[in-house]
């Protein structure tokens, strides 16, 4: 069996345009399918970035703006709605799509003059226009927006999270050789152009999507689960389930779902044999391959030569321990948006919903925006959830530490 693709269901990929007085939908779809223009001032441009709660910030300038911006492949670039104003951004159509929760949303679209990555500029560039200040804490992650996947076609991008460097060139014969590098296909379709890899399970084969703004190695699209040569290579004895929310996105938080992790037994990306890999069930297609690759490989998206290169990383951190259970913010109120069935949280006592008033005595101030957008960031990217011992808990009037 080979599952279905459906790139339509990844974010804002739907490409269905609706007319505005600005464009008509042909003049819109033309504009989308024409090669964005490349400067390029230096033969590599090379970007330090940030890895801030499992998501990458690079610096770049639009236009005149400068400031940072999360780099995510599986998704176009999407500006907030406040910096399209302060540029005086012309919308010029919009368009519907799925987010990564499944929800239909609709974004405006832009024509932005310049961005500038490093020594590398792309000249009128197609962006979404997206008013994150009502996304749940969106402001918190995305004060200006994200850049994607359309900037990619007509050069070479390494991405090296250990060493915290973006390089772009026009060809991956400009970048640096590693050793023991490996090639897969890369296949690239229409608009927002996203990076699509051949990987196989064991008998079993499709492709996937390569989501920088996904934390997950492999998020395996459930379907694929009832797959007999994939379900083969599904180490049963690893497998946790549980309940929760795969987290925020364009169209808000998402519903609580079952959730389920496991160990695959082999993963292949093109020939390069991962061997043991952890994943989740993703309840929407397609697959992922995700940032949690990046942990121990340096991968080039080489859209001239159409590859998918990765060499591993000699600076590969250890693996993260998962505490089978997970904090956010909601409103008002710090609540368990994950828990698994086994985990040691669940045997404590922790249920699912509980309000959270406390880690190890530390009080969680959640009552000001400021003070849940900084509460949020802490959880996200410093909490270790394995290291907690004891969370306080309110369930109605009552208060109970929960000792883990």
């Amino acid at each position: 069996m080979r599952a279905t693709l459906m790139l339509a269901k990844t974010l804002m990929g739907a490409g269905l345009f609706s007319q505005s007085a600005q464009s008509e939908p042909s003049n819109l779809a033309k504009i989308l399918s024409e090669p964005i223009q490349i400067e390029r001032n230096a033969p590599v441009s090379e970007i330090s970035f940030q890895v801030q709660s499992g998501k990458i910030y690079v610096p770049a300038k639009i236009n005149d703006f400068a400031g940072d911006f999360v780099f995510d492949t599986g998704s176009p670039t999407i500006l907030d709605q406040s910096l399209a104003d302060q540029l005086n951004l012309e919308i010029i159509g919009e368009n519907s799509g799925h987010d990564a929760n499944g929800n239909i949303v609709t974004m405006k679209i832009a024509l932005v003059d310049s961005i500038m990555l490093g020594e590398t500029r792309f000249k009128n560039v197609p962006v979404m226009v997206h008013d994150y200040s009502k996304v749940p804490l969106g402001k918190c992650y995305l004060p200006n927006g994200l850049i994607g996947s359309e900037l990619l076609p007509g050069s070479a991008w390494e991405v090296d999270v250990p060493n915290a460097k973006l390089k772009i060139a026009s060809s991956a014969d400009e970048l640096p050789f590693r050793e023991a590098t490996y090639s897969a296909p890369l296949h690239v379709f229409n608009y927002p152009f996203a990076p699509i890899v051949d990987y196989s399970i064991g008998r079993f084969s499709d492709k996937a999507l390569f989501d920088t703004g996904n934390a997950s190695a492999v998020a395996l699209f459930a379907e694929i689960e009832n797959d007999k040569q994939a379900r083969k290579q599904i180490d049963r004895q690893s497998i946790k389930r549980g309940s929760g929310r795969h987290g925020t996105s364009a169209g808000g938080i998402g519903d609580t779902l079952p959730l389920k992790r496991f160990d695959l037994k082999t993963v292949k990306i093109g020939d390069n044999n991962l061997g043991r890999t952890s994943a989740n069930s993703r309840p929407i297609p397609p697959t992922l391959i995700g940032a949690g690759l990046l942990r121990t490989h340096v991968v080039t998206l080489d859209y001239p030569k159409r590859r998918f290169l990765m060499a591993q990383s000699e600076e590969a951190g250890p693996p993260t321990l998962n505490a089978g259970f997970a904090l956010m913010v909601n409103g008002e109120q710090v609540e368990v948006s994950q828990l698994f069935e086994t985990s040691k949280a669940k045997q404590a006592g922790l249920n699912l919903g509980d309000k959270i008033i406390a880690i190890d005595g530390l009080a969680l101030s959640v009552s000001t925006e400021a003070e849940r957008c900084d509460t949020s960031i802490w959880l996200s990217n410093e909490f270790d959830a394995a290291a907690a011992q004891v969370l306080t808990v309110q369930r109605g009037d009552e208060l109970k530490e929960v000792k883990l």
